[in-house]
């Protein structure tokens, strides 16, 4: 009887307990330069990059997608559409913009640290625009794609977050 007891006992504390489902040997979250990164030591099973539409995990590196403060005043039209397909991307980056009167931009592609690492200048002509990006040659990780438009006298700009990954 007594073995009994002790058996259904320890059963029930069983089903009690609930593994861990992360294996870290250890991390931190730090922020560097206004952003905040969270990262583990010892997922050694995470080898490829993974992201759903709020955050992507590459390397044990845990990456949130959100729109990211860059000092910038954005002022954007809602006449102008864009697109920007697909993203994450692995190696081609398509940025296509319906716009309603002729414009002179600048798209400028950022790494994390601040750097520019692309700088393009475009005509946008009225309607339907297209611009290709090789990211083939970047590393992996998440990037700021800035747009600026100058049109009638005025200056507008928008900021994307891109993700390139294998």
């Amino acid at each position: 009887m007594k073995h009994t007891i002790i058996t259904i006992l320890i059963c029930l504390f069983a089903i009690q307990i609930q593994a861990q489902s992360i294996v870290n040997a250890a991390g931190n979250t730090t922020t560097i330069g206004g952003h905040t990164y969270s990262y583990s030591v010892g997922e050694m099973c995470a080898v490829h990059t993974a992201s759903t539409a709020s955050i992507a995990v590459t390397h044990g590196l845990l990456q949130p997608i959100a729109q990211i403060p860059n000092g910038l005043n954005v002022v954007w039209l809602d006449s102008d559409k864009i697109n920007l397909y697909p993203n994450p991307s692995s190696s081609i980056l398509y940025l296509e913009m319906q716009t309603n009167e002729s414009a002179t931009g600048q798209i400028t592609l950022i790494d994390m640290s601040g750097k520019q690492v692309l700088k393009r200048q475009k005509i946008f002509n009225i309607g339907f625009n297209k611009v290709e990006f090789d990211l083939t040659p970047f590393a992996n990780a998440q990037y700021v794609l800035q747009i600026h438009l100058n049109k009638s006298n005025q200056r507008y700009s928008q900021s994307y977050n891109i993700q390139k990954i294998k």
